[in-house]
């Protein structure tokens, strides 16, 4: 799905390895087609350092582009409680969805 200047990454259920490698193509396909990315992590019950580090990945590459670092929430348990051990909470814009 893409917005006017945004294109939403669906995290889905595990955010581990394999879904860490897709998550990152599907950026690099939003920025090759010149949008911005916003990450959907609202459905992932499972997130491990892959996971991490793909939103990482993504994080560094927004600022590379002067461009904030999206996430579509509430943010799930597993999303919260590793964002906020690794401080990566302080530099994702969360943004809410009902």
């Amino acid at each position: 799905m893409q917005t006017a200047t945004r294109t939403v990454l669906h995290a889905g259920d595990r955010l581990d390895a394999i879904q860490a490698l897709r998550l990152r193509a599907e950026a690099d396909a939003a920025w090759a087609a010149d949008s911005g990315v916003i990450v959907d992590v609202r459905s992932v019950e499972h997130m491990d350092m892959a996971g991490l580090s793909a939103l990482a990945w993504i994080l560094i590459n927004c600022r590379r582009r002067d461009e904030a670092a999206y996430l579509l929430g509430p943010l799930p348990p597993p999303v919260a409680r590793l964002l906020d051990l690794t401080t990566f909470d302080r530099f994702f814009q969360i943004r809410l969805v009902p």
